[in-house]
């Protein structure tokens, strides 16, 4: 069955091609009739006979390219659809899988790709449609996480602010304490959301200036040293001296603090956290690495999305609200830099990369 774009090309490339046999049939029947009168008017003897016979050959000769002609139209109809339905086959199924993306079945692949441009464009229909699939994943996981970050310190503000009004508890101050944790925890949470946006905007900028980003970096181990102690997990500092770069210091000291602050959550008593600073010719880079729990390597392309969390299971202590990461990425790529994480079964690397 012929779709509509199938049947234009159908006729665009019949008329072209019959327009083409038209006109050298046309000149052919004229080019012949020419010579026969030239012959006609050059022949000795009996002129009635000589045009006569004359007329039946050029007629026999018409007739035989007119039969010709019907026959190459009949073939160039028959070629011109084969033509049409490959050409329109590929964009066809291109149109009915990005109908399918706005009817949000992202599952949707383009099958059979050439190596032309039609078969480059399937491509990236394709591959726009595993993007947008991921996008769609990470919305509803986002969505999961945003209503469980905040459902649960209101559903345990809402059981405490009952007992404290039926008398239950009495409001000592350890109990409204834990209220005031639970605000914090959402007072925490709101500002993480609002800064991701406001770094995420053009008109939010940095306030890039020279720094020793060893001193930084010092500094940010100085910040998380007590809850290293506290956690027993050794933290070692190999860093290279006077390593100075265009940055804006406060936002890089958030960077570290949230990658050590990461690499503790998820690294047991005992454990060991390692950071090292680099820096060469073009580079500037920067390494933290523990022996914790790991990542999974189906969750490696994703710890920098807003919200998302490696293991689902993980509690509020451990899981965080899975901004940091995002967060820490903004402000890198702000700073022209690059962050990634490597995993195996056992620890995490996250490095940084600056050029100079």
């Amino acid at each position: 069955m012929l779709n509509r774009l199938s049947v234009r090309w159908t006729l665009i490339l019949f008329a072209l091609t019959a327009c083409i046999l038209l006109i050298a049939t046309a000149t052919l029947v004229s080019g012949i009739h020419y010579h026969f009168q030239m012959v006609q008017n050059e022949l000795p003897g009996d002129t009635a006979m000589t045009s006569d016979w004359g007329l039946h050959l050029e007629m026999a000769i018409v007739e035989s390219i007119l039969w010709t002609l019907l026959g190459a139209l009949l073939l160039a109809m028959v070629v011109s659809t084969y033509v049409a339905r490959r050409i329109s086959a590929p964009l066809i199924e291109m149109k009915y899988a990005a109908e399918a993306m706005t009817r949000g079945r992202f599952t949707a692949r383009i099958a059979g790709q050439s190596r032309d441009e039609l078969g480059q464009l399937s491509q990236a229909i394709n591959h726009l449609a595993e993007r947008l699939q991921q996008q769609e994943n990470l919305r509803v996981s986002m969505t999961d996480n945003i209503a469980h970050e905040l459902r649960t310190p209101l559903t345990t503000l809402k059981s405490h602010m009952i007992a404290l009004k039926d008398g239950i508890w009495e409001p000592t101050p350890e109990r409204l304490e834990s209220c005031y944790e639970e605000i914090d925890r959402l007072a925490g949470l709101v500002n993480d959301l609002q800064e991701l946006n406001e770094l995420g905007t053009p008109e939010f900028g940095m306030a890039f200036t020279d720094v020793w980003i060893d001193e930084v970096l010092n500094e940010s181990i100085q910040v998380m040293q007590a809850a290293y102690h506290e956690k027993k997990v050794h933290l070692a500092a190999d860093l290279a001296a006077g390593v100075r770069m265009k940055a804006d210091a406060h936002r890089m000291k958030q960077v570290f603090v949230n990658l050590l602050s990461n690499a503790l959550k998820f690294t047991p008593s005992s454990g060991r956290v390692k950071v090292e600073l680099r820096e060469n010719a073009n580079y500037i880079e920067i390494l933290v690495a523990d022996n914790g729990i790991g990542i999974s390597p189906d969750d490696l392309p994703y710890i920098f999305e807003r919200f998302y969390r490696a293991d689902k299971s993980r509690g509020r202590e451990t899981g965080g609200s899975g901004i940091g990461l995002a967060i820490v990425r903004t402000i890198v790529e702000a700073h022209s830099g690059e962050v990634w994480a490597e995993s195996g079964d056992k620890g995490s690397r996250f490095q940084l990369c600056f050029p100079k």
